[in-house]
């Protein structure tokens, strides 16, 4: 009876990795011993693994670990995949070097970004009085001169600033604490504003320059406007009281 075509293949490829495995000439000389896996594939599977050692002198060239044998158009080819387990020779570093370059904007880009601050300037500007423009860049000329980020306006927090200064100045009292919307605490949540942290600083003076020297000559209030924390200010002066002025300056961190 005839082999099936399939099986013939099988008993080929099988006799094929016994030559290749057995009758390579080897040094027995050799003092080096070397791990081997041969590998028999038919059609995509593998049909046969053998791993073992065998002793190799350096100088001998045997480059494959793994064989494929690949049965195409009646032909039967092997592939070697890899090499033995020898250690590789670690390849030294190449040198690498980090440029920093500087990415300078377009003098168009540079002009529209710069407009687009004025901008904004005169908006805050109309929506703030004189002094509490004044006192906004005053804050924020200290921060930046100690490197930190500069405070930016929210107009929620201008007005519940003006809401307790005119409180203040009402109710002729100097405090934190007020009789009609509690703490600064307080006036935030009634007013439903987010916030990881908050501050309060007040003051009475007859001018800006003199407020604002007294909170930086204050440590508490001093911390508050140096305080890396906030994110955003709300100052609201009303005139008016004992001292001429009544100033608060209301911190949020987001």
């Amino acid at each position: 009876m005839f082999l099936r075509k399939g099986f013939k293949v099988t008993i080929v490829l099988v006799l094929t990795f016994f030559l290749v495995g057995f009758l390579l000439p080897i040094k027995t000389e050799a003092s080096t011993n070397i791990t081997y896996t041969y590998r028999v594939f038919y059609n995509g599977r593998e049909i046969y693994t053998r791993t073992y050692q065998r002793p190799l002198d350096i100088k001998t060239i045997f480059d494959f670990q793994t064989i494929r044998f690949i049965w195409k158009n009646g032909r039967l080819t092997l592939d070697h995949l890899g090499k033995p387990n020898q250690p590789v020779e670690k390849q030294p570093e190449k040198e690498t070097r980090h440029v920093s370059r500087e990415v300078y904007k377009p003098i168009s880009i540079l002009i529209k970004e710069k407009q687009k601050k004025e901008v904004l300037e005169v908006k805050q500007h109309q929506a703030l009085t004189p002094d509490e423009f004044k006192m906004v860049k005053l804050v924020n000329q200290e921060r930046l001169e100690r490197g930190l980020p500069p405070l930016k306006i929210d107009m929620e927090l201008v007005r519940i600033a003006r809401m307790k200064s005119q409180d203040m100045v009402t109710n002729g009292y100097f405090s934190h604490y007020s009789p009609t919307y509690g703490s600064p605490f307080n006036m935030l949540k009634k007013a439903g504003i987010n916030y990881l942290y908050a501050g309060e600083n007040i003051a009475g003076a007859p001018t800006v320059e003199t407020a604002h020297n007294a909170l930086m000559n204050s440590p508490g209030h001093r911390k508050n406007i140096l305080n890396p924390n906030y994110t955003h200010i709300g100052i609201g002066i009303i005139e008016g009281g004992p001292y001429g002025k009544m100033f608060t300056q209301i911190f949020v961190g987001r």
